[in-house]
């Protein structure tokens, strides 16, 4: 059994609005940030009808460009925890749980800045669970910052969209993505945060 749905398709089918997915399967939140802003400048008449719901990625999830001949953006993402290993030997002295919280949310304020810009409607939520500890006070002031009306439940592990589904035995057995009942019923919790925007 398959993801016959996704959150993004019901969200647009709900606004009654075209769904476009132009994200990347496994991608890191520098991809997905990356993939929106090539999105919008190459099609900037986008800027004035769409609605952009993002799904933000697990923060240690580090994205680089790859070699390529052609002249489109090509990304792989490597896990900087779970890959700790080798990235121990290139960051040696690195704090890999405060990086990914950094990673998560300078990303979220990178996406809201951009889009906020350019007046596009938009709303935020957590993919999966992301490693924060308690937020030093540098990464506090990156938080605050963050408009938390267009982010579904920001600080809130319980109700990020993989664990959610997890909770509820919404995964596809030997896939680990939620199933269809786990993706329509959690765009419904969305659906009513966003009703108004």
């Amino acid at each position: 059994m398959g993801i016959h749905t996704c959150v993004g398709k019901e969200i647009a089918n709900y606004k009654q609005l075209q769904h476009l997915n132009i994200a990347e399967p496994s991608s890191g939140n520098t991809r997905i940030i990356a993939n929106t802003k090539i999105f919008y400048e190459k099609y900037p008449e986008r800027k004035k009808d769409t609605f952009a719901l993002v799904q933000f990625s697990y923060g240690g999830r580090l994205d680089y460009i790859k070699k390529s001949d052609n002249n489109n953006l090509k990304m792989n993402t490597v896990n900087i925890v779970r890959e700790h290993l080798s990235t121990s030997k290139i960051f040696t002295d690195a704090d890999l749980v405060e990086w990914t919280a950094f990673n998560f949310y300078n990303s979220v304020l990178d996406m809201q800045n951009y889009l906020k810009q350019n007046d596009i409607p938009y709303y935020f939520y957590n993919g999966m669970q992301s490693v924060v500890r308690k937020p030093k006070s540098y990464l506090n002031n990156i938080i605050d910052a963050i408009d938390q009306n267009y982010f579904f439940n920001l600080h809130d592990q319980d109700t990020v969209h993989y664990k959610w589904c997890e909770d509820r035995d919404f995964l596809i057995p030997n896939d680990l993505h939620p199933n269809n009942d786990g993706v329509q019923q959690y765009a419904k919790l969305l659906q009513d945060k966003i009703k108004h925007i």
